[in-house]
């Protein structure tokens, strides 16, 4: 059956994923403070203090939590001083992410039909990033907005009130298997996986359907 709505995942799905952008950020902090790399090095644990706050706890937007690990991780590494200038360029590089090529036109063939973005990101900023890319969109659900990050059923659930449509009338596409897949299908979702990497899936959640990019959610369509 045709879908009559989809929500779209942004960063790594329709945005760049921006994963160098945390990568420059650590490596640059490394090198200033002469911090270790690689594996059990900085970036490590960095993102293993960043990820623990967004899954536990009171709510943090993607800044706050950027920030606290981020001093956290220093302190633990024995390092001190101000670190507010690696966040402030860190955040300026995700600013200027942009859509991947072929988002635009897979947009413009999805008109008429429902359309949210579902995303785990600060929603200034996520407008902010559609809007210099060239596609904003009506109906934008942010982790900051609903007050929880994915996999949690809530942002999904926000999401197909915003749209009106039940949850198997609704295709989500995103490229975590565990965030997009996981989270959409639990509140009972269809869901198409974007493995623009050529991952394996393993044992983890199996979506209904794998693209190697946007292009591919228009034979879905169909």
């Amino acid at each position: 059956m045709r879908p009559r709505g989809v929500t779209l995942d942004a960063f790594g799905t329709l945005l760049d994923h921006g994963l160098g952008t945390i990568e420059d950020a650590a490596a640059e902090i490394a090198r200033d403070f002469d911090l270790p790399v690689g594996a059990g090095g900085f970036l490590e644990a960095w993102q293993e203090r960043y990820f623990g706050l967004l899954n536990g706890g009171p709510f943090r937007t993607i800044a706050e939590a950027n920030g606290i690990s981020l001093r956290e991780t220093a302190s633990a590494f024995g390092a001190s001083g101000d670190l507010g200038p690696y966040l402030d360029r860190m955040l300026e590089r995700w600013t200027r992410l942009r859509p991947y090529p072929e988002s635009p036109r897979v947009l413009e063939a999805l008109r008429g039909t429902p359309v949210a973005v579902v995303s785990n990101a600060d929603h200034a900023l996520l407008l902010q990033v559609l809007r210099d890319g060239g596609i904003p969109l009506p109906h934008v659900i942010s982790s900051e907005r609903a007050r929880c990050y994915k996999p949690d059923p809530r942002i999904f659930r926000e999401a197909l009130r915003e749209l009106g449509l039940a949850p198997g009338e609704v295709l989500h596409v995103g490229d975590s298997l565990d965030a997009d897949v996981r989270g959409a299908a639990a509140v009972g979702m269809r869901t198409a996986w974007v493995n623009r990497r050529g991952l394996t899936r393993g044992d983890g959640p199996q979506p209904d359907h794998e693209l190697r990019d946007l292009d591919g959610l228009l034979d879905l369509l169909i």
